[in-house]
């Protein structure tokens, strides 16, 4: 009789259950639907927000208690073999990236050009000089998204092209 109340309230809760889970998961489902449908209109007017309406991300320096340092949007103002000069809320700092990991890969000490942005992880040393552990060069995203940005200009161009010749209305140019 035991085991019966046991399965008879296992079944109970589940019975419950079910019906809340499918009306979570439905609702889900609709958010989900109408942000595709948003995305899909946007795509459709061509409307990509461009870096310029974000508004300019401001630099940010960080220096922890045992000299850990994080250095956001830095301008690089000096390149020498293994070491960077940056400048930060006009401050010039050191930084030696001999041991550092770049990001992206394709990035090591001889990219590096005055006025490139980057940012850095590493630790200040006592001298004031930070040894990098990591530096991300920023600049070699912009080039990548400009490249990108012609291509995709070339291929509406080609587009436009072809619609016009078929005499449908041609896709805005962004």
């Amino acid at each position: 009789m035991r085991n019966y109340i046991v399965i008879a309230m296992v079944i109970g809760v589940t019975a419950a259950g079910i019906p809340a889970f499918a009306e979570e998961e439905m609702h889900q489902e609709k958010k989900q639907e109408k942000k595709m449908e948003k995305l899909e209109e946007r795509l459709e007017r061509l409307d990509f927000p461009t870096f310029e309406s974000r508004g300019e991300i401001p630099a940010i320096l960080g220096i922890g208690p045992e000299g850990s340092v994080r250095i956001h949007r830095a301008s690089v103002t000096g390149v020498a073999s293994s070491t960077l000069t940056v400048n930060i809320w006009g401050i010039a700092l050191s930084v030696d990236i001999a041991n550092a990991k770049f990001s992206p890969a394709v990035a090591s000490t001889t990219t590096f050009q005055v006025n490139d942005r980057v940012n850095i992880r590493g630790k200040m040393q006592t001298n004031g000089t930070i040894v990098a552990s990591a530096v991300h060069d920023l600049n070699w995203y912009s080039a990548a998204t400009e490249q990108l940005r012609e291509r995709i200009r070339k291929l509406i161009e080609q587009l436009r092209e072809l619609q016009a010749k078929a005499g449908i209305p041609q896709t805005p140019l962004p």
